[in-house]
């Protein structure tokens, strides 16, 4: 049996019965249903073994029904894959006036719905299975399943199928309490004479257990030559929550700064790259990505303001005073009536203009740092537009302040990366540009837990081709990188260049027809999408085992590899003739799963802790995903603009428990973020509730990522139960509803909470705790888990204070 499933077979070649994590799903057998010249097809037969072996068993099928054979051949592949090819043949002359495949699930595990092939900048394949059931026209892939399991079945063409309805091939219908895909094959009368050819698969899910996961895995896409040597310059940001922080209409910033950098550096006027030497102080940003910016500039060698709505800038304002570096400055601007530029308390620049924003734009996020050389002290922001500073001493509180931070060594915004403290203008101060001591992107890297590198395409010259003319280089980063503990994983994808030396000799042979992709990149090249049904699969096979003995890495970044791509390239045995002499699309279902298989192999026969990492958004065919060891989906969301999509709206939960989730198909997921239309923290809420990280990068998001990965190593995640949101009521309660908290349990040695906020405003969560049920004895005490600070709570209840999207992560320790 393949690992945590059992396959039973009765009459045909299709599983009779089904079960998968502990539950039996088919609510009664897969069967052929239909009329034959008048007749019911009722099907009577045997199957026998005729091969058992430690990666297959075969078996062969031969039913009968009347006038009508069916015979087949079955293989059930060790990771579960079971491949039915089957022929109806007519002993005379018949006339099939329906036939349809019937695979009856019983309905609580077919609560979601994934369909095949799916469509960029949208998620309308994955989600709830609707109420009212599911038509449409042939999808090669169909799986049903609940949170913890699955079924899927699939078929590389449509063939021999004489269906007249457009949408009238697949077909889930819910009756009572089973629910039954059904394959139309046949919907009008068909006269037969000739055998009917089908391959048809199946696959229970989840495929395996995942002794490590993308928490161990700790994957980052900072793939470089030269990173062990580069230096690491940080980017430090401060952030604070804009909500209650700033008011558009009317106001006022202002802070000590003390510039770090040359104020007056010299740099042509006609210089194009002179724009390098700004130095960002602070960026007020609005939904739908509209920006406020004051900000040192080299043109007027003192602060500037701008206004950004859309691609326009409404207004541009230079205080021209300069700053002095290495001296205390107090800097501000005022909003209202007009805008105002304050140096040293001195106006230098005015510009009528009403408000910032007014009456049309939220404040999301208030950001200080970023390109920034700045040590920053005593900042405030106010509800009034204020003319007057005293100087003598820092900012105080009254009634007009909304935000008031002494910086002394705390803050109640978020330091990232790690806060650098140092003597201030008048107690401590932050650090912008943080001090570093001398450490390369590679170290930076290691300090902050990455275990997995990949180097993305640039690699080499050639977009997916198998080796580089960067030899020296890549084995000083291998080497540096395995000094540090560290994987490197090396891009391998789904296309062939124009301008790789095999372009000419096999383009037409191996390129997926109809020719799609096109990929530009440097050096000037294009690069079409390539089926692994073709021969281009031994190229990459062989040049991947190559450049693992050659180099030593680690393992392989993979994109759009699995993807069984419709092909209609007759010259590698794609596509298939119709009644009509058109060429109808295969779906390379078995090419991609050979491939993937030997990349598996390839990569595991080396190292057997290597690495096999998927990107495949859009596409979950787990016969071919299977044979990865972790899979990065959501690029296909990217593109949306926040202004014009809500998130939630483009990434439902029910759409991230069906696609993105990853413990039901049993391969670990991770989400991928472009912070568009969500920011990488509002994606990281929604991910974290089902147990999925979202993959970081230097200057905020990695430094976030990396804090849950040591929490959750000193937690014990590993040895906790994991109680979801959708199944935890007994454990914790929560209102308002639009809250969801999901658990991570270790009895009496402590729990850790994630809750966020899923509604599309700020919300006050009560979440109440049923800490006898969770074996947490006496009256234990609750933290935020990555910042330390404390939070009150009494008999099991705590309060928090939560904007739309964002999250906490709470430790209870009895």
């Amino acid at each position: 049996m393949p690992w945590g499933r059992r396959y039973e077979f009765k009459t045909l070649p299709f599983p009779s019965s089904v079960t998968t994590a502990g539950r039996s799903v088919l609510a009664g057998p897969i069967t052929l249903r239909g009329k034959a010249d008048g007749s019911d097809l009722i099907w009577s037969g045997k199957l026998e073994v005729t091969k058992r072996a430690p990666h297959v068993v075969k078996l062969n099928c031969r039913a009968a029904s009347g006038p009508l054979l069916c015979r087949g051949e079955i293989s059930v592949e060790y990771d579960g894959m079971i491949l039915c090819r089957f022929s109806l043949l007519p002993e005379k002359e018949i006339t099939i006036s329906s036939l349809a495949l019937l695979i009856p699930l019983r309905a609580e595990h077919a609560r979601y719905l994934y369909h095949y092939p799916g469509r960029w900048r949208s998620t309308y394949n994955a989600g709830s299975l609707p109420r009212e059931g599911f038509t449409a026209a042939f999808r090669p892939f169909v799986w049903l399943g609940d949170e913890e399991r699955g079924f899927c079945w699939f078929s590389p063409s449509d063939r021999n199928f004489f269906v007249k309805k457009k949408n009238g091939v697949t077909r889930i219908e819910r009756e009572g309490d089973r629910v039954t895909l059904r394959i139309n094959i046949i919907d009008h009368p068909k006269r037969i004479a000739e055998p009917l050819e089908y391959t048809f698969g199946f696959e229970a899910t989840p495929i395996r257990p995942n002794p490590k996961d993308v928490w161990d895995y700790r994957i980052c896409h900072h793939g470089a030559y030269g990173i062990e040597k580069k230096p690491w310059r940080p980017r430090v940001r401060l952030e604070y929550s804009a909500r209650g922080h700033v008011d558009l209409r009317r106001g006022t910033f202002e802070a000590w700064v003390r510039p770090r950098f040359d104020t007056d550096p010299e740099v042509k006027k006609d210089d194009p790259s002179r724009g390098r030497l700004n130095r960002d102080l602070l960026l007020i940003r609005l939904r739908g990505g509209d920006l406020v910016g004051f900000y040192w500039n080299i043109d007027d060698l003192s602060m500037r303001v701008y206004i950004k709505k859309g691609g326009k800038f409404p207004l541009v304002l230079g205080g021209r005073k300069k700053l002095t570096r290495d001296r205390w400055h107090h800097v501000a601007f005022s909003w209202g009536e007009s805008v105002r530029i304050f140096i040293d308390g001195e106006e230098t620049a005015s510009h009528a203009f009403p408000g910032l924003f007014p009456g049309s734009s939220e404040a999301e996020k208030i950001v200080l740092g970023g390109n920034c050389e700045f040590d920053l002290d005593s900042l405030r922001i106010s509800s009034v537009e204020r003319r007057e500073f005293d100087l003598s001493h820092p900012p105080d509180r009254d009634e007009h302040t909304l935000l008031l931070d002494p910086l002394d060594g705390d803050s109640e915004g978020v330091v990232t990366p790690d806060p650098c403290w140092i003597q201030g203008k008048f107690a401590k101060a932050l650090a912008l540009h943080r001090p570093a001591k001398p450490m390369t992107v590679l170290d930076r890297l290691a300090e902050l837990g990455v275990r997995t590198i990949c180097f993305h395409e640039h690699w080499t010259d050639i977009q997916n081709y198998t080796s580089t003319t960067h030899g020296k280089e890549l084995r000083s980063l291998v080497r540096a990188c395995h000094e540090r503990g560290i994987k490197l994983v090396l891009y391998f994808g789904y296309e062939l260049s124009n301008i790789a030396p095999e372009w000419n000799r096999y383009a037409d042979e191996c390129l997926k027809l109809p020719r799609a992709g096109g990929y530009h990149r440097k050096p000037e090249q294009r690069a079409y999408i390539v089926c692994y049904q073709s021969v281009w699969q031994d190229f990459l096979a062989d040049g991947i085992a190559q450049m693992m003995d050659e180099y030593d890495i680690d393992g392989v970044y993979l994109d759009g590899t699995a993807n069984p791509w419709p092909c209609t390239n007759t010259r590698h045995g794609c596509g298939y003739r119709r009644p009509d002499g058109s060429i109808g699309p295969t779906y390379a279902f078995f090419g991609a799963r050979r491939m993937m298989k030997r990349i598996y192999a390839i990569v595991k026969s080396r190292k057997p802790d290597g690495i096999v990492n998927l990107h495949q958004s859009t596409c979950m065919t787990i016969p071919t995903i299977g044979w990865a060891t972790s899979y990065w989906d959501g690029e296909q969301l990217g593109g949306l603009a926040r202004s014009k999509y809500k998130p939630l709206e483009v990434l439902p939960l029910d759409a991230f428990r069906c696609e993105f989730m990853g413990h039901q198909w049993g391969v670990p997921a991770e989400l991928l973020c472009y912070n568009r239309p969500y920011t990488y923290r509002e994606a990281l809420a929604i991910a974290l509730l089902h147990d999925v990280l979202v993959r970081g990068h230097l200057g905020g998001s990695l430094e976030l990522e990396s804090k849950l990965w040591r929490f959750m190593d000193r937690f014990g995640r590993k040895k906790a139960l994991w109680l979801p949101y959708w199944r935890n009521r007994e454990y914790v309660t929560v209102s308002p509803s639009e809250v969801k908290v999901s658990l991570y349990s270790r009895g009496a040695l402590g729990l850790a909470a994630v809750v966020a906020d899923m509604g599309e405003s700020r919300s006050r969560a009560e979440i109440r705790f049923n800490l006898k049920k969770l074996k947490l004895p006496g009256k234990p005490t609750a933290r935020n888990a990555l910042s330390g600070k404390t939070i009150e709570m009494r008999d099991g209840v705590i309060h928090l204070e939560l904007d739309s999207l964002d999250f906490r992560v709470i430790e209870l320790k009895p």
